[in-house]
């Protein structure tokens, strides 16, 4: 059987798992592995999605199960995408309607699935989506965009927002991260605008590599150049990693250059930046002031509640500006859970552990007695 979530389109032979072992050939038909189970669920700002234009500062349920249908060398999530070889079997099960039980307890506008790829397990996700969207919920995910066309239009009708997390504008980068070609993600991301979805795209910036961001940049400026534009600067994983991080100066330049293709660029991993700021581009003033909120995510901490500038222009948002947050912030953001396992890890590489099966066991029992959401 071929499966046709993903433009990987394996082929999977009975009784055997697809290349995100995600899926299976069971009696001829390719079924989800773990249904309705999920590894996260805890409350995150639109900005740790992230999505900087869309319901600003307001709070969405984050959900995520595991595996993804690329290889990334570096990936942040890589212990819930790549190392996945126990987590299953931690997974919580969850109905969509407990799922939105849990949304409402934390006040949330909307769900979101993050932190690995939404369509390696698209039927979980349009169950919840469809039961989100019946009970007045905002729905949406980051994904790479590599699903089939027909996947694609199982999603529309649900989806409000999309974040598209693209790895660079060749095929030769695609086929870097285990894809063929970078022309699905492209197509699929014309395909969300001209659909009227919320769209920003998140781009990962190598050291060295700064032509492939750009040609991104060429790429989205042609659909429309109102779409935000999102560096996500390289965050090194290991140390045989850390040539191909690039440094902050490096990071703001790069989104200085951009600034011709585009009327909003961020620079996102990057401690004390001020390019994860909103800025008027008729006037240079700050509108909405954010800091690093560790991988992937920022922090709004100033911002009219009108989204007008002085001089009178509207920062580009959809819906409403929520309230900054006063006190401590109840909500987590820049994948902290799986940032939690990457510094137990650590730890245990220090004292001399570096059996991965301990490793994972270890970390899956921190996952399951709730010590890393209570801490």
């Amino acid at each position: 059987m071929r499966c046709s979530y993903c433009e990987r389109a394996c082929d999977i032979q009975e009784s055997q798992n697809g290349y995100c072992r995600m899926y299976r050939n069971s009696m001829g038909t390719i079924t989800e592995n773990y249904p309705d189970s999920y590894l996260n669920i805890y409350p995150v700002s639109s900005e740790s999605i992230p999505m900087l234009h869309f319901y600003p500062n307001s709070i969405f349920l984050l959900l995520s199960t595991i595996g993804c249908n690329f290889t990334c060398e570096g990936c942040i999530s890589e212990f819930q995408t790549i190392r996945k070889g126990t987590l299953q079997d931690i997974l919580n099960h969850h109905t969509p309607d407990e799922i939105l039980a849990i949304a409402r307890g934390y006040a949330c506008r909307g769900i979101t699935f993050c932190l690995n790829e939404p369509t390696v397990s698209l039927p979980t996700f349009l169950k919840v989506a469809q039961a989100a969207k019946k009970e007045g919920f905002l729905v949406g995910c980051s994904s790479n965009g590599y699903m089939t066309e027909a996947t694609l239009q199982m999603m529309l009708p649900y989806l409000d927002f999309v974040n598209i997390g693209l790895k660079g504008s060749t095929d030769e980068r695609y086929r870097e991260c285990g894809a063929v070609s970078a022309v699905p993600t492209y197509r699929n991301l014309k395909t969300l605008y001209d659909a009227g979805v919320a769209v920003e795209v998140s781009v990962m910036y190598l050291n060295g590599r700064e032509l492939e961001v750009i040609g991104a940049a060429e790429r989205i400026s042609v659909i429309s150049r109102s779409i935000p534009f999102q560096v996500m600067r390289f965050m090194a994983t290991h140390e045989n990693l850390e040539p191909i991080a690039p440094t902050r100066a490096q990071g703001e330049q790069l989104c200085a250059d951009l600034r011709r293709y585009f009327d909003h660029v961020y620079l996102f991993n990057t401690c004390a930046t001020t390019e994860l700021d909103s800025r008027c581009p008729v006037c240079g003033k700050t509108i909405i002031h954010r800091v690093f909120f560790g991988p992937m995510a920022a922090r709004v901490l100033s911002c009219p509640s009108d989204g007008k500038c002085s001089c009178g222009y509207h920062f580009p948002f959809r819906g409403e500006i929520d309230p900054i947050f006063e006190g401590e912030v109840q909500i987590l953001g820049g994948y902290r859970s799986i940032m939690g396992m990457q510094f137990i890890s650590k730890i245990l590489g220090t004292l001399g552990v570096t059996d991965e099966r301990v490793i994972d066991r270890i970390c899956n029992t921190v996952i399951e007695n709730g010590y890393i959401s209570n801490f």
